[in-house]
């Protein structure tokens, strides 16, 4: 099964370059970058909640 969810991200360029910047690094797609972030953002903030 295969989902089709699309949201628009509003961002500053300087923002959307360093997403870019990051993905290359490490070797993503810049939204694969974009939920690695936002997992480990999650992941923090359940630990400073536990």
């Amino acid at each position: 099964m295969k989902f089709e969810t699309q949201t628009q991200l509003r961002t500053t360029h300087e923002l959307m370059d360093w997403l870019t910047e990051m993905a290359k690094k490490h070797k993503r797609s810049r939204n694969a970058e974009i939920v690695y972030l936002l997992e480990k953002a999650k992941e923090k903030q359940e630990k400073a909640n536990a």
